[in-house]
């Protein structure tokens, strides 16, 4: 081998060495940076998008932030932040005077914590089938095969109630339940538009869970009754019983 084939091969062993170098050290790193960058982009446009999505449903909400402020307005006085239960005494008082009714006694007693009630079902009976015997025969004589048994269901539906819809914001921490009890005197049409309007009007809310309308003593006595009162019906006391609530914070 002469010296012109060693320098030949050794100028191309050198070259592949330089190439090898020269990708490992500069090539390769640009195109793994280069990648990277195309990867930062792609994510970086797509959070562009996100955020003029929101930006477009900000602006949206901006536009009609006087009807939200309202409306924030309106809960805020439905549920306060704080008990404010001389507020409730004068709605109470207004929408009395409003019905033409007297208020005669209203207590609000402790407040407690809101207890979600967990809806649920109780698991259906088991019914067990009667089984068939047949009767011995007798001596001498033939067997009388007993009749086949009915089927019947083994178990019964019961129906289960939907579940109760809750919020996690909403907790025993921050709702706060104020038990009400209050009693008003007038003609039965009085106490039922008093009624209605202590339910429905607000803007504090009260959720009544009992009423119970008593005759006046001026009226036949037929005891105390539960039911709607009617057009017919003598001048009566209604005693209502519920809730008001707060969420603490809210104000």
């Amino acid at each position: 081998m002469n010296a012109n084939r060693l320098w030949l091969i050794g100028g191309v062993v050198v070259a592949a060495l330089v190439a090898v170098l020269a990708w490992v050290v500069g090539i390769h790193p640009q195109l793994q940076q280069a990648s990277a960058a195309d990867e930062q982009k792609i994510s970086a446009q797509s959070q562009l998008q996100q955020t003029e999505l929101q930006l477009g449903q900000l602006k949206k909400d901006y536009a009609s932030i006087d009807a939200l402020k309202a409306q924030l307005a309106t809960l805020q006085q439905s549920v306060p932040g704080t008990q404010k239960v001389t507020d409730f005494f004068r709605q109470v008082a207004q929408q009395s005077g409003a019905a033409n009714v007297s208020v005669t006694s209203i207590t609000v007693g402790e407040p407690t914590a809101y207890a979600p009630t967990a809806a649920g079902g109780s698991a259906p009976a088991s019914t067990p089938a009667p089984t068939a015997s047949a009767s011995a025969p007798a001596s001498g004589g033939t067997a009388t095969p007993a009749p086949s048994a009915t089927p019947t269901p083994n178990a019964t539906s019961v129906a289960v109630a939907p579940p109760v819809s809750t919020d996690p914001l909403i907790n025993n921490a921050n709702f706060v339940m104020l038990p009400v009890s209050l009693s008003a005197t007038g003609d039965t049409a009085a106490v039922s538009a008093f009624t209605s309007a202590v339910q429905n009007q607000g803007p504090r809310l009260f959720l009544v869970n009992k009423i119970t309308l008593a005759q006046n003593a001026s009226a036949p006595d037929t005891g105390t009754k539960s039911s709607t009162p009617t057009a017919a019906s003598p001048a009566e006391t209604a005693t209502l019983s519920g809730f008001i609530y707060v969420l603490v914070g809210n104000s």
